[in-house]
């Protein structure tokens, strides 16, 4: 007998029981995937930056939409750091052009 599951239906199992999640998970984990993105469909901004300046916006397209970041990178490059504080940044730089 051949059974056809849905991720619907794999999410709504999951609910509620912490143990049943975590099979779920290992087995279907496409299933989960979503939940590592935060949803930026209505994020407060879609553009930061201007003219001389790094733009971050909510990314439109591709595989990610919705879901990441697109950081301009024809006059900047970009970096994760850990600051003085021991907080993670990201931090603009400009490109030597």
């Amino acid at each position: 007998m051949e059974l056809k599951i849905t991720k619907e239906k794999v999410l709504e199992a999951s609910k509620g029981c912490p143990e049943a999640k975590k099979t779920l998970e290992t087995l279907f984990p496409e299933a989960f995937e979503d939940e590592r993105y935060y949803d930026l469909t209505n994020a407060p901004f879609k553009l930061i930056g201007g003219i001389g300046l790094p733009n971050i916006e909510v990314r439109m397209d591709g595989n990610y939409k919705n879901k990441a970041f697109f950081l301009s990178s024809h006059s900047t490059n970009w970096e994760i750091i850990r600051d003085s504080e021991n907080c993670i940044v990201l931090l603009p730089t400009k490109n030597k052009e």
